[in-house]
């Protein structure tokens, strides 16, 4: 073409490409592979963390039971009666003056959780001792005194020292544990980890 000519008539611009959208079928199988692999752990794990949840709330439910009766006994002046009743309630008396007792507060512990011993789980860090699911000794009445301590009602008010277990069914990992120091009244709540006990 002789130059006048190319210069009326620039050269004309390539045709625009056209995008690639989308992704290939292999991308989008292995996308597919790695999300059932994520759901499938999840699924096989939801029923350990649920129980777990459960125990835990138990757990909860039990020390802020004991805990808000040795907080009324003090507030209130007034004696407060722990009864552990049937395999999950808790109910607490309260000692009038110059005699009876009232019912403050009754608890229900939900969800399958039940006072339960593990004969395969060693004694909490406190070491109580695990004879039986309530296990306090042979006192005859669990008292919060006035005072701030925790006793028997025995002649001299002796201080007393215990756990409560709790559990649900035949799992050991939703073993839970509530102990009371007698001479401060203390609560602490346990749980077990599969391995050991820890606050």
């Amino acid at each position: 073409m002789p130059p006048a000519l190319a210069a009326d008539h620039p050269a004309r611009p390539a045709p625009p490409r056209p995008a690639t959208a989308g992704f290939s079928i292999i991308e989008l199988l292995v996308v597919v592979g790695l999300i059932a692999v994520v759901t499938g752990i999840a699924v096989l794990m939801m029923p350990g963390t649920v129980r777990s949840s459960k125990a835990d709330s138990a757990l909860t439910v039990l020390t802020g039971t004991l805990r808000k009766a040795r907080d009324r006994a003090v507030s209130e002046r007034r004696d407060m009666e722990v009864r552990f009743v049937g395999t999950n309630e808790i109910d607490i008396y309260r000692w009038e003056v110059p005699s009876g007792t009232t019912l403050v507060s009754r608890t229900v512990l939900e969800d399958g959780a039940r006072f339960l011993l593990y004969s395969a789980l060693p004694d909490t860090p406190d070491g109580f001792g695990k004879t039986s699911s309530v296990c306090f000794g042979s006192a005859t009445a669990l008292v919060f005194r006035s005072e701030g301590t925790f006793t028997d009602n025995n002649a001299n008010l002796d201080p007393i020292s215990g756990t409560v277990f709790i559990g649900m069914d035949d799992d050991t990992v939703s073993g839970r544990a509530a102990t009371i120091f007698g001479p401060t009244a203390l609560v602490r709540g346990y749980r077990w980890d599969g391995r050991q006990w820890s606050e």
